[in-house]
């Protein structure tokens, strides 16, 4: 804000705010150097040098999904209350779904100000959580939204166009989106889209009629600033088939979850987190992996016990994100929240740990990366926050994210800042 007059006394708004607690670090798998991260009071953030300066940018209210191209670098989507699309990178943004052209209004909602489209096409109303981009055909796009009108569902739509028309594919069973996955080895005529919700994993095989979704177009040069896709689906209808994957026994709810491809079967790898617990001495991790899309689940615990000390103080340990490369499945991260100090009869923070762990073997073994307790971990570069708070106030991360490509690159967000490892 600035003040217009010295003696007007007045003030006029000249740009959104940013601020809170960041969340949702993505990486563009074509430049390690362009992410985009978001926080909780509306603002999102790019950089174009890896985080040595940032941009912000605002889509109307928080963004709560970001999607690369695949096949396109310079391409990236973001979901908020609307579907947007930068074709610069993340330097500007046009709106996609609704159809700018269809809307009719927009209106605040809340006592926060969200932010709603009214539109005469068949935009649901509510906000964006997952968006999925063909690997083999960025013409075909997947979102899911959260339906804020009527039951408050999760529901699937889809496109073959390029973000021109959409059709609605499934209705989720759960109430929170963790991830939108294509599935790359799906065959070209049954491209499978597999949604992980707090409840359920919901595989949706697209049965498509098509020209020839492998075929490469020809197109003809068009001006300097126009986009020219990579691969034409000539997709003309599409009949999805919805299927749940079964959750590991005994879990109800699922906290997060991964997935990237194992290179020796060429088929994806699942990982979800569930609730962490001891069963008496045994200490259950609550991390599964699953290489047969969920037909059977290994609990994963070799290393993610790492100095805890049993249960008898009530210690234990937290996981509440997971990431895999997507092109590599055996690397993987999982975050680690200290146990509140609540639980503890006689607090130490010596023993309450924090941080991040690896597995390079799919899960078999984990080894600490960022290990922080009653100080800070000696491979942290901090900034003024570490400087000026002691690390009880330090939980953990709030969003993590691997590279798409590259198994030595993990971007953590929190509250206390975004941070990043190259190594």
């Amino acid at each position: 804000m600035k003040e217009e007059s010295t003696k007007r006394r007045s003030w006029t708004i000249i740009g959104p705010g940013g601020g809170g607690a960041t969340y949702l670090p993505t990486i563009n798998p074509h430049d390690a150097g362009n992410i985009i991260a978001v926080c909780d009071m509306t603002g999102a953030y790019v950089t174009w040098d890896a985080g040595e300066s940032w941009r912000e940018f605002n889509l109307k209210v928080r963004v709560d999904a970001i999607a690369f191209d695949p096949s396109d670098g310079n391409t990236v989507y973001a979901g908020s209350s609307g579907l947007f699309r930068s074709r610069d990178k993340g330097k500007t943004w046009q709106l996609v779904f609704p159809d700018p052209g269809m809307v009719t209004g927009e209106k605040l909602v809340g006592d926060e100000a969200g932010h709603a489209y009214l539109s005469s096409d068949n935009w649901p109303g509510g906000e964006i959580h997952g968006i999925a981009i063909d690997p083999d055909c960025s013409d075909s796009l997947h979102i899911c939204v959260q339906r804020r009108y009527g039951d408050n569902s999760l529901a699937t739509y889809g496109s073959f166009d390029s973000g021109k028309s959409w059709t609605q594919t499934s209705v989720l069973f759960g109430t929170f989106l963790h991830r939108l996955y294509f599935d790359p080895s799906s065959p070209a005529g049954i491209r499978r889209v597999i949604a992980f919700t707090n409840k359920a994993i919901c595989m949706m095989d697209l049965h498509v009629s098509t020209e020839a979704l492998s075929l490469t177009c020809e197109s003809a040069p068009g001006p300097a600033d126009s986009h020219i896709p990579p691969r034409a689906c000539g997709i003309s209808a599409c009949k999805a088939v919805v299927e749940a994957a079964a959750l590991p026994c005994g879990v109800e709810t699922v906290v997060n979850a991964g997935c990237g491809m194992n290179h020796e079967t060429g088929k994806p790898v699942f990982f979800i987190l569930a609730q962490s617990r001891w069963e008496g001495k045994a200490f259950r991790s609550g991390v599964y992996r699953s290489e047969d899309y969920g037909k059977s689940w290994v609990e994963l615990a070799n290393g993610l016990d790492d100095d805890l000390h049993g249960p008898d103080n009530g210690q234990g340990r937290q996981f509440r994100n997971i990431a895999a490369v997507d092109a590599d499945a055996g690397n993987v991260w999982v975050d680690v929240w200290r146990t509140p100090m609540e639980f503890f009869d006689n607090p130490r923070p010596e023993m309450n740990y924090c941080g991040i762990m690896k597995s390079s073997d799919m899960g078999e073994t984990w080894n600490w990366s960022l290990k922080i307790g009653a100080t800070y971990a000696e491979n942290l570069e901090g900034g003024w926050l570490e400087r000026g708070y002691n690390t009880d106030w330090y939980g953990g991360p709030l969003g993590m994210s691997a590279s798409p490509v590259n198994p030595d690159i993990c971007w953590l967000t929190g509250y206390m800042g975004i941070y990043r490892t190259l190594d």
